[in-house]
């Protein structure tokens, strides 16, 4: 029998694990951080319905969707823990509404259902907190109609709502959302029946254009179905999501003020967690070093004081880094490969993974049972070139 590979590259934590410890990490119980570092299990099933390669919040929101749908489901991840990149390192907001200019009516859809979903597989945590979002001089994000529910503020109303904030008018979006992403991670491994770290996919073996089994570093599986969701790794769709923007967040001591919404604004977002600490940062470089730079943080310190003054003399408690994968058009590949039909791929979201992680999910677990289901026009469709 003659067979075919399609060599998979996988990270092992060397890019997608930068420097800087994050607040999120923090937060974790020792039962929520354990959750992230199953190992390999020795009763792995080996011909599951359903092998998703990727430990990230779209590996995990596609293996929670495919599980919720009856099929039985092995996740792997190549690194010592899941959300190792930037799933676990992301700043956690989630504002469909602001999605709509940028990137369509259907992407938006997804966003609210991801919201939506969200509510139902975190009930019982303490990861997502609705909240209202204040857009601070808004051009730069809404030039057309509001977003449902939305109201523009004046300078005194937008001083009024926020205090200590600074801005010459603002448009407050409510019931928008923030998350802890890596205990929602956590959260979500928790409910997963089969999880893998240290375990990465090498290549899928192919006859005859259909998938016969996954070679990996713990040896070959052999399932129905693949879903790779490996960051800006994995499938080779030509060189789409090669591209990877570093970022920088930081997160302050304890304010002496609170606010009541995220404040989102151009060159970042500032959220204020429960423990009184500020969460902001930005940056879309191409750098490849993983260290903190101390003047892209610096830069975030003093937008932070031009909208939020009394913040400027707190100290700065952590700083962290982040490697978002790109597309590099810009619209992330989602669906099945073309010339594979039973492999599936999520890559290349960049800032917006964890904004339509479930909804994504969701999908990818309909593809597999309705085969005549398609992937929105906001996604490019994943092609490959087979050896």
């Amino acid at each position: 029998m003659t067979y075919s590979e399609v060599e998979l590259a996988f990270d092992a934590g060397q890019v997608r694990s930068p420097l800087g410890r994050t607040v999120w990490s923090l937060e974790l119980s020792l039962d929520e951080t354990l959750a992230l570092v199953p190992g390999v299990p020795s009763d792995l099933p080996r011909r599951p319905d359903v092998l998703v390669i990727g430990g990230g919040i779209q590996g995990l929101a596609a293996a929670k969707a495919c599980e919720e749908s009856g099929m039985v489901v092995v996740l792997i991840e190549a690194g010592s823990r899941l959300a190792l990149g930037s799933s676990g390192r992301a700043a956690g907001s989630l504002c469909p509404e602001l999605h709509f200019e940028t990137d369509g009516a259907e992407f938006v859809d997804l966003a609210r259902q991801s919201l939506r979903i969200y509510s139902e597989w975190l009930v019982g945590s303490s990861c997502l907190r609705r909240l209202p979002w204040l857009v601070l001089d808004p051009s730069a994000y809404l030039s057309g109609n509001l977003p449902p529910g939305a109201c523009l503020l004046s300078r005194s109303e937008t001083q009024a709502c926020e205090p200590h904030v600074v801005a010459r008018r603002a448009v407050w979006i409510p019931r928008q959302g923030h998350v802890n992403p890596l205990r929602a991670a956590s959260w979500l491994a928790s409910q997963l029946a089969h999880t893998a770290t240290g375990l990465g996919a090498l290549s899928l073996r192919l006859h005859r254009g259909r998938l016969a089994a996954v070679r990996t570093t713990q040896g070959d599986f052999w399932p129905k179905h693949v879903i790779v969701a490996s960051g800006g790794y994995g499938m080779p769709v030509g060189g789409r999501t090669a591209v990877f923007r570093k970022g920088h967040l930081l997160a302050t001591g304890e304010a002496p003020f609170r606010l009541s919404s995220v404040i989102a604004a151009e060159g970042g977002n500032v959220t204020q967690l429960p423990t009184g600490k500020l969460v902001t940062g930005g940056g879309a470089s191409a750098a490849t070093s993983r260290e903190v730079c101390e003047h892209d943080v610096a830069l975030s310190l003093q937008r932070l004081a031009r909208l939020i003054p009394s913040a400027a003399s707190i100290p700065v408690d952590v700083t962290w880094t982040c490697f978002r994968p790109a597309a590099v058009d810009g619209r992330a590949v989602v669906g099945r490969v073309e010339e594979l039909s039973d492999v599936l791929v999520t890559q290349g979201h960049e800032r917006t993974g964890l904004t339509i992680a479930p909804a994504v999910g969701r999908l990818l677990a309909s593809m597999i049972l309705k085969p005549g289901t398609a992937a929105p026009r906001c996604f490019l469709p994943p092609k490959l070139a087979l050896p």
